[in-house]
């Protein structure tokens, strides 16, 4: 599992949900006790981190190393929903460092809604080129007769959109 890093200190992830926590108390209208007392943010957070690889791998294809990912903030919605955005530091094509600042968003029992580009080094955007690994995804899908008749294989293969196929993989993974 990745690390983050905050104040130049280095958090595991059971300390990323202790502040993705207190990120939302401090930063949102919900109560100290009502966010703290939110298992869906830390279970967000390990999501993230647990699968930055894979996240990773979707927003930009020809990474050649995922080098960090960081924890930039969380925010809370009145509705219970909230989004916790991280910068994903990775070697790209040319050898050269580069970065991705994604915004993931989750309803209030912690089942990921969606994810959305905020920052970017590279010229091309993220998951412009994630929809010709999506139907290679799909294929290998489509060419499993267990995967493709399983209801989760089924969800999946219904959709086109890279980041909605993303979105969806994690949750199946996380069992949402």
């Amino acid at each position: 599992m990745n690390n983050a890093t905050f104040g130049g200190r280095v958090l595991n992830g059971t300390s990323l949900g202790v502040v993705t926590a207190l990120f939302l108390v401090l930063g949102g209208t919900a109560g100290r006790a009502a966010a703290e007392d939110q298992p869906e943010v830390k279970d967000a957070a390990r999501m993230i981190q647990t699968n930055a690889k894979v996240i990773q791998a979707f927003a930009y294809p020809t990474t050649k190393k995922l080098t960090g990912t960081e924890y930039v903030k969380g925010v809370p919605y009145k509705d219970g929903s909230f989004a916790l955005t991280y910068n994903f530091d990775y070697t790209d094509s040319d050898n050269d460092p580069a970065y991705v600042t994604l915004k993931f968003t989750f309803d209030k029992t912690g089942k990921m809604r969606s994810i959305e580009e905020v920052d970017r080094s590279s010229f091309w955007p993220a998951f412009g080129t994630a929809k010709l690994a999506l139907e290679v995804l799909k294929e290998s899908i489509r060419n499993d007769e267990q995967a493709r008749n399983s209801p989760e294989g089924k969800r999946l293969l219904a959709i086109d959109d890279p980041t909605e196929f993303l979105v969806e993989l994690l949750n199946i993974k996380a069992g949402k």
